[in-house]
């Protein structure tokens, strides 16, 4: 994650691997802008279709935002494959 100093300061960070593959993790970024705080989660969901990797992603957001309540960006390459997302598309037209 890239910032720019003069304008925020970085608070906290932290991460946790996935299991299935440990060199993508689900990064958490914390900010102080003035006043603010800003929260930034960003990951590479593994691209297994169907693996454990999107429970586990799913999990830890789900901790994330239920912990200190704060403005949150999401920021991800989720891997949701064509034949994960189609059946979902249909009724959209």
């Amino acid at each position: 994650i890239v910032f720019d100093s003069k304008v925020s300061v970085l608070h906290a960070h932290q991460y946790a691997a996935f299991s299935e593959n440990s060199k993508k993790v689900v990064t958490e970024v914390r900010f102080q802008l003035g006043m603010e705080s800003l929260r930034v989660v960003t990951t590479h969901v593994p691209g297994a279709p169907f693996g454990c990797a999107r429970r586990e992603f799913a999990d830890r957001l789900a901790e994330i935002v239920n912990g200190k309540k704060l403005p949150t960006v999401l920021m991800a390459d989720l891997n949701f494959p064509e034949k994960a997302v189609h059946p979902l598309l249909l009724d959209r037209g």
